[in-house]
C-alpha cells in the first residue's frame, strides 16, 4: 500500500475544488475565490424535500461539516462567504449544495450542518480546512470524506458503497460502521477503526498510529511511515500490517 504524503500546515493554503480555486489566509479567515476576496458572510437554512438520485455533494472552502439524522424534514444550515453581504444564497441542485449569487460574483460554502431524514443515496463531503463528522446515517451508495487539515469521524453509520476518507493533517476515525470496502488515510494523524464490519480495508498514515479493534474485515492492509500498527480483537482472513518506524502487533 502506498503511503500518503505528509502535509505541513501553513498560514495560507491554496485548495482545489472541482470548479474553482480557493485561497485561505489562516488568521483572518479571508477567502479568495478565482481572485475575488470574500470579506462578508451570513448564515442560511434550506429545507430539502427529497434527496436526488445523486445524493449530496458538499465542497466547502473552510469550516466544519456535520451530518446527522433527524425525525423532521431534511435541512441544511450553512455559512455563505460572499463579496457583498446578502449576495449569496444556498441551493441544492443536481445533488450538490451550492452558494449561488445574484451578481454573478464568486461565493463559497463555509461551515455546514446537514440534518438528514431517512436514507441518503450517497455522500461526498470536502473542506479545505475543518473537521468532517458523520453520525447515525444510512447511506445507500458511496461515501467520500476529505479535509486538507482537520479530523474525520464516521460513527454509528452504514454504507452500501465504497467508503473513502482522507485528511492531510488530522485523525481519521471509524466507529461502529457497517460497509464493504474502506480506504482511510492521513498524512499526519492517527487512523482508527473500532467495531467496523466489511470485506476490505486499507488504512495508512504518513506519521501516526494505525489501530483496528473489534473489527470483522476479510482483508486488511494497514501501515504507517512512522508510528505503531495494532490489530486487536478482530476477525480477518488476511492482514498485512507494516510500520516503517514503529511497532507492529496483533492478536
Amino acid at each position: 500500500m502506498s503511503r500518503p504524503l505528509v502535509l505541513l500546515p501553513a498560514l495560507a493554503a491554496v485548495v482545489l475544488a472541482p470548479s474553482c480555486v480557493f485561497r485561505i489566509s489562516g488568521h483572518d479567515s479571508c477567502i479568495r475565490v478565482d481572485g475575488v476576496t470574500l470579506e462578508e458572510q451570513h448564515q442560511e437554512s434550506l429545507d430539502v424535500d427529497a434527496w436526488g438520485p445523486n445524493g449530496l455533494r458538499v465542497d466547502a472552502a473552510m469550516g466544519d461539516l456535520s451530518f446527522e439524522p433527524t425525525d423532521g424534514p431534511s435541512r441544511v444550515v450553512a455559512t455563505l462567504h460572499e463579496r457583498e453581504l446578502g449576495d449569496a444564497s444556498l441551493a441544492y441542485r443536481d445533488g450538490a449544495l451550492l452558494a449561488e449569487t445574484t451578481s454573478g460574483d464568486p461565493a463559497a460554502l463555509g461551515q455546514v450542518t446537514v440534518f438528514v431524514n431517512g436514507e441518503l443515496p450517497s455522500l461526498h463531503a470536502w473542506t479545505g480546512s475543518g473537521d468532517v463528522t458523520v453520525k447515525g446515517l444510512h447511506i445507500a451508495g458511496a461515501v467520500s470524506l476529505s479535509t486538507g487539515m482537520g479530523d474525520l469521524d464516521l460513527i454509528e453509520s452504514s454504507a452500501g458503497g465504497k467508503v473513502s476518507m482522507s485528511s492531510g493533517m488530522g485523525d481519521v476515525t471509524l466507529r461502529r460502521v457497517e460497509g464493504g470496502v474502506f480506504e482511510a488515510e492521513s498524512g499526519m494523524g492517527d487512523v482508527t477503526f473500532r467495531e467496523v464490519d466489511g470485506t476490505d480495508a486499507a488504512l495508512g498514515s504518513g506519521m501516526g498510529d494505525v489501530t483496528l479493534k473489534g473489527c470483522a474485515i476479510d482483508r486488511i492492509d494497514a501501515g504507517t511511515g512512522m508510528g505503531d500498527v495494532t490489530c486487536r480483537d478482530s476477525q480477518y482472513v488476511t492482514a498485512n500490517l507494516d510500520s516503517g518506524l514503529g511497532s507492529v502487533s496483533r492478536d
